[in-house]
């Protein structure tokens, strides 16, 4: 069977895509394809077959990011789906290689993916090279979950948990993390301090996306579905040295954002959350990451577990543009990565 890949018009085509997404992509929705097509940097293409029927999609959401010593435009592959009838016909390659056709023809230095298991084979052929998976921490603030089911509701559980929970608290390490001489608010905006922050903190990370306050305005303020709100770290003189973005879902709260000019101030603001979501009565703060070493040792440090993940990072450049940094990019030390690098907030 043959298929035809164009371009998506972002209204024209606007009705058939949310179609496809239905079909396929059921956590998808109006709100976040206004959000990443609209209002973003995505772009998409669609795969049509006989008689002009759309029967798959993908898209390229783009963002600038810091790679070594320069500044490049790079994007994330996403939203790649087609209908089950068609997915043994190969219009799934042929959008994949579409997608990574940006990067030949110049328009991005490199695209990174986190396919799941069915769409990563899709992405081996089209040429991306796996980089690391993104680790998934949790760190638990009761012990309830535990005694669910055996002891519940029974007195003796009750008097358990009470007792573990109160081990675990002063056992935290967040009950003992000073804030002297720093200020520690929650707020949902992200003003020009974020700027600042940003170009203080990019010469340390080989590479990373860039954290402006216009781009975490987009990702997080503007983000529909989800309320994220930011903790942030200043001085006497008001001068932001660390944030973490958090949000919340039922009794869990996600870490989805971490920056600071220095890890003692990321433990700070890692602190405060914590604290705050204990009492909130949340049940774990869980996050995903994947970058320095230096990173990983402050979770575990302040109680996060790292869980399995088969969250997968591939990362695709052009044959014909490899340079002495290739090494280097596929190096997961020399990334930063968290939810602010991704499409979706599930």
């Amino acid at each position: 069977m043959n298929y035809t890949i164009t371009s998506a018009d972002p209204t024209s085509d606007r009705g058939a895509v949310l179609d496809l997404w239905n079909r396929n992509l059921p956590g998808a929705n109006a709100d976040r394809y206004d959000w990443l097509y609209d209002q973003g940097q995505a772009s998409g293409w669609i795969a049509r077959g006989q008689a002009d029927e759309v029967v798959g999609g993908a898209g390229l959401m783009r963002r600038r990011i810091k790679v070594f010593d320069g500044i490049a435009t790079a994007g994330q592959a996403i939203d790649l789906n087609v209908d089950r009838r068609h997915r043994a016909f190969g219009p799934a390659m042929a959008l994949g290689k579409t997608v990574a056709g940006a990067v030949d023809a110049d328009r991005c230095r490199l695209i990174y993916a986190f396919p799941n298991q069915q769409s990563e084979v899709v992405f081996k052929k089209a040429g991306y090279r796996l980089v690391g998976t993104l680790g998934r921490w949790a760190k638990p603030l009761t012990c309830e979950p535990l005694v669910k089911g055996r002891l519940a509701g029974s007195l003796s559980g009750r008097a358990a948990v009470g007792a573990a929970n109160l081990l675990l608290r002063c056992s935290s390490r967040e009950g003992y993390t000073r804030t002297r001489g720093l200020r520690c608010v929650v707020h949902q905006q992200f003003d020009r301090r974020f700027d600042g922050l940003w170009e203080r903190v990019s010469p340390a990370l080989p590479i990373a996306g860039e954290r402006t306050a216009e781009y975490l305005d987009w990702r997080f303020r503007r983000c529909r579905g989800i309320d994220h709100e930011v903790i942030s770290v200043t001085t006497q003189d008001d001068e932001l040295v660390a944030y973490v973005v958090f949000s919340r879902r039922g009794r869990y709260v996600y870490l989805d954002d971490f920056l600071g000019c220095d890890p003692k101030y990321v433990a700070v603001a890692l602190a405060v959350l914590l604290r705050q979501a204990r009492r909130e009565g949340a049940e774990a703060v869980v996050t995903v990451f994947l970058g320095a070493a230096r990173y990983a040792r402050l979770l575990r440090h302040y109680g996060f577990w790292q869980r399995p993940s088969d969250w997968k990072f591939m990362i695709y450049g052009s044959p014909s543009r490899e340079t002495t940094d290739a090494a280097g990019i596929l190096d997961p030390e020399n990334w930063y990565l968290t939810r602010a690098d991704l499409d979706t907030d599930f």
